[in-house]
């Protein structure tokens, strides 16, 4: 399923978490319990984990992923490694 929605950020992260948290709500909307939640920020992951220190002005949207991560069966991860790794295999393929 793919959809398109503004979130009108004033950063990359903030829009990376209100991406996040649209997705987990659209889960849980739809019964979904085991998700996997894979975000291009690791500050974002991190965020969200506890692991890193929260921006006052994301403070609402980082308590509201915790607040559905803690109702769902959900793993949070960062996924720029695995784009790298599939991006480097492709190019891998080409010259091959």
């Amino acid at each position: 399923m793919a959809f398109a929605q503004s979130v009108r950020s004033i950063s990359n992260n903030m829009a990376e978490a209100k991406a996040a948290l649209v997705g987990l709500n659209w889960c849980i909307l739809h019964g979904l319990d085991n998700i996997i939640l894979e975000c291009d920020s690791l500050l974002v992951i991190d965020m969200s984990r506890g692991k890193s220190e929260v921006p006052w002005q994301m403070m609402d949207i980082i308590r509201q992923i915790q607040n559905l991560v803690s109702q769902v069966n959900c793993v949070t991860c960062h996924c720029f490694i695995k784009w790298w790794m599939l991006s480097l295999n492709g190019v891998l393929r080409m010259m091959n």
